[in-house]
């Protein structure tokens, strides 16, 4: 049984439980993209147009510029108003950091699951892409390259 079929959710009852030991829930990439886009929203409301703010280094919101150069520096990758770069997912299967040159974008009205589906579909192999892209038909997914 993989990690995935082992997270058992009922609606009814409002509860998770886990049928394979050692799995857990870890939402702080999804808190921490919700909460740098509450600060940005706050910037923006303040008209601050130079800012840094980091979480960990793995969630990262950067605008603008840094008071005596041209972005801003941390951990050695020059970051640009909003710069992609980001390390932070784990795959289950082996539980470590994914690489690769990866695009997934997910378009939803909802913006809690769009940051979750495109954190799971980065993580997933072939087959759980198919899965997840069955399971949310309402979400439209794009992936480059194709799986």
């Amino acid at each position: 049984q993989n990690t995935m079929q082992s997270v058992h959710l009922s609606v009814e009852d409002h509860s998770i439980y886990f049928s394979q030991p050692g799995v857990a829930v870890n939402l702080s990439g999804f808190l921490k993209g919700y909460a740098l886009e509450t600060i940005k929203s706050i910037l923006n409301e303040c008209m601050i147009e130079n800012a840094l703010i980091n979480m960990g280094n793995s969630s990262v919101l950067a605008l603008g510029n840094h008071p005596v150069g041209t972005g801003w520096k941390v951990n050695n990758i020059l970051l640009r108003n909003d710069s992609p770069e980001r390390r932070h997912i784990v795959s289950p299967r082996d539980g470590k950091l994914v690489e690769g040159a990866r695009q997934i974008s997910v378009v939803t009205t909802n913006g809690a699951i769009g940051e979750i589906l495109s954190t799971a579909l980065f993580a997933a192999d072939s087959e759980q892409t198919k899965v997840l892209v069955g399971i949310y038909a309402q979400c439209r997914v794009y992936i480059y390259p194709p799986c």
